[in-house]
């Protein structure tokens, strides 16, 4: 009768706490190994930030698919790895067809990135910020910037991610913005498809409210109705 009242006892306590106890810490992907949290499966959504597709898949290496924002692209994982698991690498396969055609158009391209949550942000890993200019505007500049011309429309204007480029000129008020992903430690080119590429990794980072839980961030977790709740 007692182990009856303690086993009750807990579960009223986990229900008041909003605890969605059908989450477990870790998932097998398959070809992708085991996952945890900010990812999730598709059969538990409401267990993580971002679903990957195909986990349960009967052929472990067939391949696993995510959609970064709700009715978007479907988009082949390639990779989960990082700092305790909280990174992910996605192939886009438009901004590749792209690349492979040295397009004009691959230097304009919209890299989506999933939305932020309670529980934090996804980031591009590994991305240079780029400028597309008119030809028509007189611009001014730091000298870090190196300026591709074959493209008939625009300029495009770029700088190694690790140059101190704190003066971007007359770069921001006057052009178009880009976040594009490069090739980690690609050596940069005045030719800029031969280090952008189509593996695009995204980077968590865990919100000021989970990494205020007792224990840190990794007792941050969704409760039963998608809320952020500290697990104790």
């Amino acid at each position: 009768m007692y182990l009856v009242y303690v086993i009750l006892l807990f579960w009223q306590l986990t229900e008041a706490n909003g605890h969605s106890s059908g989450c477990p810490d870790s998932f097998d992907c398959g070809s992708l190994g085991t996952i945890s949290f900010p990812f999730t499966t598709s059969e538990h959504q409401n267990c993580g930030v971002l679903a990957i597709h195909g986990c349960n898949n009967s052929n472990q290496t067939a391949p696993k698919h995510v959609q970064l924002r709700s009715g978007g692209k479907i988009l082949q994982v390639t990779n989960i790895g990082g700092w305790r698991g909280s990174e992910i690498s996605i192939i886009d396969d438009d901004f590749d067809k792209l690349l492979r055609n040295s397009s004009c158009d691959a230097l304009s391209y919209n890299i989506s990135v999933p939305p932020s949550s309670p529980f934090g942000v996804f980031y591009l890993k590994n991305n240079i910020t780029a400028f597309n200019c008119s030809r028509l505007k007189d611009l001014s500049h730091s000298n870090d910037f190196i300026n591709y011309t074959a493209c008939p429309s625009f300029d495009f204007y770029f700088a190694p991610s690790s140059s101190a480029h704190d003066h971007l000129g007359s770069l921001n008020s006057s052009c178009s913005k880009v976040e594009l992903s490069v090739r980690k430690d690609s050596e940069f080119f005045k030719d800029p498809f031969g280090f952008l590429t189509s593996q695009i990794t995204y980077q968590f980072q865990f919100s000021n409210a989970c990494q205020q839980c007792p224990g840190g961030k990794d007792n941050c977790r969704p409760d039963r109705n998608g809320k952020l709740h500290c697990v104790v």
